[in-house]
């Protein structure tokens, strides 16, 4: 027997005694350890960015009460039994027991003593928002725009143009009038069940795509032009089967392309930042915002300096402490729990661009770094919180170095995608070519600087 109360700070108030040793220890900010780390974790589940380091500090603590008052619990920054039962649960309601037991992630009570993940902690709102309003109910929307993919950065309550945008992508997405109004259908696609909350899984047993379609924008020019579109991909599976492989870029509004090709049984493949970097040679002032942002995010003291100013500065040679510290550690942080995100979603291969100002200090990475990243993006993949890797920008010696590794079972081939992506001036060709074909990998080269440096190295060709 037990009673349903709604998820308020009341009703939850004599939980921690009926959960008992089932909860992590309280948290408060300077804690370190384990429990700090599964913290982090549950906070990123639920679109808060913070630094998985285990070291509860004032981004973890500002993450935190962004959630309390979300949750409408005292934002005091202290995570004791009720805060751990919000990050926890994932249902509107808790159940609490009348004679023991423990609260699953969907907000129903089980007869154990364990308390289960959710994505979401939902407010059970079914109330209009839209623009220009704020709480709780736009806490959880900006939450579960950011589990789907529709990025609102850190929720922060507010229903602001950002928030208005991601909601117009979600409900074209989903077919609905995308006015940017959050009424009862769209509050039901977002914490229902649809193509997008429920991805189909990568189809690790398959055989390698037949074809590769790639363009880093969205729209109707045609991929030969540098755009993707969802008419794009009805083509290309009419030509050549659903086993084909389609890729968007993660920096473009690319749910239509995803929801068409989810539709029709394609396979997903995603690009993503990586450390960051110059383009053609410098540094742009969006490329710099977005780098100094993402550093702020893990938890590095970045100078209110413009990012203008810092363009400049890196143009000139200049390396600043803050993109050291970021380049060294901090971008790991950010990319793989973006691209954890992106396995969730049901990506299968992912490629990081810029990888090599992340693990070299001094330009061109060598073989041997190269491997080493490779192991430990394996330790995170064997673990299946990661995504199938996709080459990029390796010379002939890399690859080659890559099956002395796979032969020797260092690494496995499997965690490796079936394609990899050659810019203009990347080593030999053939040679590159050869190497990879000795392990199942078809390359793709770019044909001249203008066709890198316009991010078009990735048309459709045929494998």
């Amino acid at each position: 027997m037990s009673t349903t109360v709604a998820a308020t700070q009341t009703s939850l108030s004599n939980l921690p005694a009926v959960i008992g040793s089932g909860l992590p220890a309280t948290l408060r900010p300077t804690a370190t350890g384990p429990d700090v780390v599964r913290l982090q974790e549950l906070l990123l589940g639920k679109g808060f960015t913070v630094k998985t380091d285990g070291k509860y500090g004032p981004g973890t603590e500002a993450a935190v009460k962004a959630f309390q008052v979300a949750q409408g619990l005292k934002a005091d920054g202290v995570v004791g039994g009720q805060t751990w039962l919000r990050l926890m649960a994932g249902g509107g309601q808790v159940q609490v027991p009348t004679g023991g037991g423990a609260v699953t992630g969907g907000g129903q009570v089980t007869g154990g003593g364990q308390v289960g993940g959710g994505s979401v902690a939902s407010t059970g709102a079914t109330k209009t928002v839209r623009r220009g309003d704020a709480g709780p109910e736009v806490m959880e929307l900006q939450q579960l725009l950011n589990a789907k993919g529709f990025n609102v950065g850190t929720p922060d309550g507010k229903f602001g143009a950002g928030t208005v945008a991601a909601v117009q992508r979600f409900q074209q997405a989903q077919g609905m009038t995308a006015d940017g109004v959050v009424g009862r259908r769209t509050w039901e696609a977002l914490r229902g069940t649809s193509s997008i909350d429920n991805p189909p899984p990568p189809s690790g047993n398959r055989s390698a795509p037949r074809y590769f379609i790639f363009a880093s924008q969205i729209g109707g020019g045609g991929v030969e032009n540098g755009e993707i579109s969802a008419a794009d991909v009805r083509r290309i599976v009419s030509q050549h089967g659903s086993n084909v492989l389609v890729g968007i870029d993660t920096g473009s509004d690319y749910q239509a392309v995803v929801a068409e090709a989810r539709s029709k049984g394609a396979r997903l493949h995603a690009y993503v930042e990586g450390p960051g970097g110059a383009t053609a040679g410098d540094w742009n002032v969006g490329e710099v915002e977005r780098t100094m942002q993402r550093a702020r995010s893990q938890g590095i003291s970045v100078p209110s300096t413009s990012a203008s100013t810092v363009r400049d500065q890196l143009n000139a040679g200049q390396k600043p402490e803050w993109l050291r510290q970021w380049n060294t550690q901090g971008w790991k942080g950010f990319t793989f729990a973006q691209l954890a995100r992106l396995k969730d979603q049901g990506f299968e291969s992912i490629e990081i661009d810029n990888m090599e100002n992340g693990i070299s200090n001094d330009g061109e990475p060598s073989a041997r770094q190269r491997m080493t990243f490779f192991k430990e993006y394996a330790a995170r993949w064997s673990r299946g919180e990661l995504p199938r890797l996709m080459l990029k920008n390796l010379n002939e010696e890399h690859v080659r170095a890559l099956k002395v590794e796979i032969d020797s079972g260092t690494l496995k081939r499997e965690m490796f995608a079936d394609f990899h992506i050659a810019e203009f001036g990347v080593g030999n060709n053939s040679a590159i070519t050869q190497a990879g074909k000795a392990l199942g990998i078809a390359t793709y080269h770019a044909r001249s600087e203008a066709e890198t440096n316009k991010y078009r190295a990735y048309k459709a060709f045929d494998a």
